[in-house]
């Protein structure tokens, strides 16, 4: 009992022509199985459709068993209230049998086809059965085959009695012998199929066996569907798009397929999984939904009773006490393997869960079964080879406020009164249903004041509920990976991921390994280059140190600002703090007094940090600091310089931006060795920088903004290993020491803004230039120098035309050039020298004039602000990303229409002409900004209720899935129809009578992403909204743009 889901009621949805059955015809909505029918057979059939004029259609051979076994079922059945097609009941005398029959099998939900010794001697009875297989592969119906008086082997084999009537037909067909073949093919595809022998199930005796039958017909018409959720806000596209991966009704109808769903505890893989099911369940032989698959596993004999119910809800029949999971799996096995089954397994963690259930070596079920696997673990996936892998995501914004406003207001938006710190609820959520469901259903018919300190009491200690839920994930990872990701919860949030990877290599915690199995169990996520965790996650991964110990000097990490201070200034830290961060809000602006000693007892402290705290008083030596620490992130450090005695032979990264120190060191024989990452900058006191040879493992150099750094060490020469050197700023910087010559390591270099050098020496050339920093010394000087180069930033230096190079050759490495902020006119056709340069970014340059030629692999190119620019060639380009805002001048660009795999364009503020906006026709995005020649009515006053609306003229791309449109402070709609667009303006007015309006209406269903709406809607949006549209080719697609910031648009043709 194969098939695909029906469509909605009302539509009609064709049959498909079989490759394998199809005749001669035009015709779509039937198979022609036979030269006899006519025409007006073909052009009376009906279309295939969910709306059923029958529940069963009784196929059988009257002269076998019309007047015993066809009549004690039809009636049996038609008692039960199951309306049953039988053609001596139905058909009226004198109509065409044959155009009659097929309609009575394309309007029925089930065919049960009664296979008796003469059934194939009727060409007529064979032909049913050939057009019942066919609804049967290409739209959801029903096919369970009974078997009387006759064996199901020797059909499929076609021997005995069914040899003889075969070759009778041959015969008698013979100038027809591929309706004999599509016959054989029909008779030995029903043999295979799952149904009802009367010999076997009810050892001949047809009263139970009618009873039987018709038990299951009942079950198959009144399936057992799963309670989802109240409010399935969003779910609708999700199950589209998973019932396009599982590929019902395709060529791939006949084989097994397994399709997993991953993602964090709470973000909806259960309810998503339960919804499908619901979905395409009526289309298989059986199913069976296994929920909490990890959970039950954990009881005593867990895996036996959910083989047990495997089984049950499969075949319908108690099977008895299976005693161990081995005889479970052969009997699965047994009973399974030639039925075409659909299974749900559900929250699963471990392998041997699968292997007793569903696949032991190969699965266990006939071809054409789905099987649905949720976990929180993606690697499982990938061990255990499923055809497909699907991310289930956070919802987007305004399903999660929907959400939210469901259980907590029961309606689909937030009062008005409620609106703003509804939004901060949401946001606080992250797009997680169950904390959206938790939170609006704890918070409803509160007081806003209630409100409040109930989202504060969220923040410090979270639901125990969405604790218990999320903190799943974190009790199956082992301790390594359990201390790393607590680590980044308490201080590492939004860190650069090779930032952190460094400071916890040297912890012994093998990070790399970490982080890999905590993005895999959706704990984690890479923003590259930021680590990523979402904010309940985060909290619950902060609760579960707040419940180490009461008292926060036993706990061990430290980060609410609170605690921190009560521990130093208590002197109560003990042996256990592993990290510290104190970070008080902005608002606190006050003195904090500390004594140094306060670290004293923290001797297994291995992270230190230390922000925003601007009047800091320390007492005593920080020699009392432990040897253990890896990472000082220390701003607005009071020190002059790091104490001699100061023992750091274990830190991995130094960052003491914005401090007071002039000097990082006195004495000259601490070494640290295993210093990776110094970062000094913003320290204008800092004068010169100390003797690299004590930290000869240096990688990253920054001294952005040490506006009183004079020199660099000669040493620097020595840090063979050093990637990143950060210069910027340093204006006071005199000379580059002839020792940087030896950085053959150097792949980052930022030299912006220093103005002051009076000499650069490489190992073959002094170049002392007449007048201060000449760029053209350092460029062409760097040529020589720094070949392993890929990122060089020379923003705000001056640079004319002149001051380049004839050929970059030397930088053949180069991936981003920064020349942001110079004074060049036209850019140096030797930027084209530069083989690998991706990114280049001229923004604010307000001279350059043109842009005549770029290098052929360049991605992504700025030049916003180029207030002088009228002129561009990006002819023998491929960029992804070009934004030109703020170019008001600009009149000409060569080579746009060559663009086709352009992945987003801004041209706010530019284009004087209106009709220079012919080319956006190959574009994949397109800014487009409300100011400068645009044609809205800019500046036009709307009084309250109007409306102005204004058309987009220019033909889009039928490839376009993004608008956007940047204007603050009106409401936009816009609307595709056919070949143009159109805008539409609301006032505040007018955007809240129409809210209102649409608010009393049955709610428009939302999806994820995939928005069709029906209507025009207007909703209020901080951020960046991301619509792709999900409709069908020539309708028209509305979407919500927001009225402040950047906005995106679903425009689909």
């Amino acid at each position: 009992m194969e098939g695909q889901t029906a469509p909605a009621r009302g539509s009609s949805l064709k049959c498909k022509l079989d490759p394998g059955f199809q005749g001669q015809n035009n015709h779509q909505n039937v198979l022609v199985i036979g030269n006899h029918m006519s025409k007006d057979v073909l052009a009376s059939t009906k279309p295939c459709s969910n709306h059923w004029d029958y529940e069963v259609f009784l196929s059988f051979r009257g002269a076998d068993t019309r007047k015993n076994f066809i009549d004690h079922l039809y009636f049996a059945l038609v008692r039960t209230g199951i309306r049953t097609f039988c053609d001596d009941y139905e058909l009226p005398r004198g109509e065409n049998i044959s155009k009659e029959l097929i309609n009575g099998i394309h309007g029925s939900r089930i065919s049960l086809v009664i296979f008796s010794k003469d059934y194939a001697s009727s060409s007529w009875c064979l032909d049913e059965l050939v057009q019942i297989l066919h609804c049967k592969r290409t739209m959801n119906h029903i096919f369970i085959p009974i078997f009387y008086h006759v064996n199901p082997s020797d059909m499929r084999k076609q021997v005995g009695t069914f040899a003889e009537t075969f070759t009778r037909l041959e015969e008698k067909f013979q100038e027809d012998m591929e309706r004999v073949q599509r016959w054989r093919a029909a008779f030995t595809e029903a043999a295979d199929c799952s149904g009802f022998d009367l010999q076997s199930d009810a050892n001949g005796y047809e009263a139970s066996f009618i009873g039987k039958i018709v038990e299951q017909v009942l079950y198959k018409l009144n399936p057992i569907h799963l309670n989802v959720v109240k409010h399935p806000v969003g779910l609708d596209f999700h199950v589209e798009e998973l019932k396009t991966l599982l590929q019902l009704g395709t060529s791939t109808t006949t084989k097994l397929l397994i399709v997993g769903m991953y993602g964090m505890g709470g973000i909806g893989k259960t309810t998503l999984a339960k919804a499908v099911y619901n979905h395409i369940c009526d289309g298989f032989e059986g199913s069976s939904c296994l929920l909490n698959v990890r959970e039950v596993s954990e009881q005593s004999n867990g895996l036996i009773q959910l083989q047990e119910q495997l089984l049950f809800d499969i075949l319908k029949v108690k099977i008895l006490l299976i005693g161990n999971v081995d005889k479970g799996i052969s009997l699965i096995k047994q009973r399974l393997h030639r039925k075409r089954v659909l299974v749900v397994l559900d929250d699963v963690d471990r392998l041997d869960q699968i292997y007793a259930l569903a696949r032991n070596g190969e699965w266990f079920f006939g071809p054409g079964s789905r099987v649905i696997i949720t976990t929180r673990d993606e690697h499982l996936l990938v061990k255990l080879g499923v055809n497909y892998s699907y991310k289930v995501e956070n919802m987007n914004h305004l399903d999660s406020l929907e959400l939210f406003s469901w259980h907590a207001f029961n309606m689909p938006h937030p009062e008005e009164d409620f609106r703003e710190i509804s939004i901060a609820a949401v946001d606080y959520a992250g797009g997680l249903p169950l904390g959206l469901e938790v939170l609006g259903s704890d918070l409803r018919e509160r007081s806003i004041i209630k409100w409040k300190t109930t989202l504060e009491k969220f923040r410090k200690s979270p639901n125990a509920q969405i604790q218990k839920i999320v903190g799943i994930s974190f009790e199956s990872l082992d301790h390594t990976i359990r201390e790393v990701f607590l680590d980044i919860a308490c201080f590492f949030t939004g860190a650069n991921i090779e930032y952190v990877l460094k400071i916890l290599e040297e912890c012994g915690f093998f990070p790399d390994i970490a982080i890999n199995i905590l993005i895999q169990r959706s704990l984690v996520k890479i923003d590259y280059p930021n680590l990523r965790m979402h904010d309940l996650i985060g909290d619950m991964g902060k609760e579960i140190v707040r419940q180490e110990s009461r008292h926060p000097g036993k706990r061990s990490r430290l980060w609410s600002h609170e605690d921190v201070l009560k521990v130093l200034k208590n002197h109560t830290g003990s042996e256990v703090v592993e990290g510290l961060s104190l970070n008080p809000p902005i608002s606190e602006d006050h003195v904090i007094s500390l004594e140094s000693k306060a670290f004293a007892n923290m001797k297994n402290l291995r992270l230190l940090q230390i922000k925003g705290v601007k009047n800091l008083k320390l007492k005593g030596c920080v020699e009392h600091l432990s040897k253990e620490l890896r990472w000082i992130c220390w701003h607005s450090c009071p020190l002059r310089f790091l104490p001699p005695r100061l023992h750091l032979e274990n830190l991995v990264v130094l960052d003491m931006q914005y401090s007071t120190i002039k000097q990082v060191w006195k004495l000259e024989n601490n070494v640290l060795s295993k210093l990776k990452v110094l970062n000094l900058s913003f320290c204008e006191d800092l004068t010169k920088s100390p003797n690299f040879l004590q930290v000869p493992n240096l990688e990253e150099l920054i001294l952005e903004g040490c506006t009183g750094l004079v020199e660099l060490h000669d040493s620097i020469g020595y840090l063979k290993g050093l990637v990143l050197l950060n210069l910027n700023g340093c204006s006071s910087l005199m000379s580059l020491p002839k020792s940087i010559s030896n950085l053959k390591s150097l792949k980052i270099f930022h030299m912006g803004r220093c103005f002051n050098i009076q000499n650069f020496v490489d190992r073959t050339t002094i170049i002392v230039p007449n007048r201060s920093w000449n760029p053209r010394n350092f460029l062409r000087a760097s040529l020589h120098v720094f070949r392993s180069l890929v990122k060089l930033g020379l923003s705000n230096s001056n640079l004319l035309e002149d001051d380049f190079p004839i050929d970059f050759g030397g930088l053949s490495l180069l991936q981003d050039l920064d020349l942001s902020v110079n004074n060049f006119r036209d850019l140096p056709h030797s930027i084209c020298h530069l083989p690998k340069l991706a990114r280049l970014n001229l923004a604010e340059s307000r001279s350059i004039r043109s842009i005549s030629t770029l290098p052929a692999n360049l991605r992504i190119l700025f030049a916003f602000g180029c207030e002088s620019l009228e002129r561009m060639s990006i002819s023998e380009s491929r960029l992804d990303a070009l934004v030109l805002a703020d170019c008001y001048k600009l009149v000409d660009i060569q080579g746009f229409e060559n663009l086709a795999f352009t992945i987003a364009v801004s041209l706010e503020g530019c284009l004087e002409q209106e009709d220079d906006i012919d080319f956006v026709k190959s574009l994949l995005k397109l800014q487009v900004g409300l100011g400068g020649g645009s044609k809205i009515p800019y500046g036009q006053e709307m009084t309250n209720g109007e409306e102005i609306e204004v058309s987009f003229e220019f033909e889009c791309s039928q490839a376009l899935e993004y608008v956007g449109v940047n204007e603050c402070g009106v409401h936009l709609i816009i609307q595709r129809e056919e070949e143009a667009g159109s805008m539409v303006m609301y006032s505040e007015k007018k955007k809240k009578m129409m809210e209102d309006d649409m608010m009393q209406d049955t709610p428009v269903t939302k999806q994820t992403r995939h928005r069709p709406h029906n209507r025009p809607m207007v909703w209020e949006y901080d951020g960046i909204v991301p619509f792709v549209s999900y409709i069908e080719r020539n309708t028209s697609t509305f979407a919500l743009l927001h009225s402040l910031g950047w906005l995106f648009m679903s425009y689909s043709k």
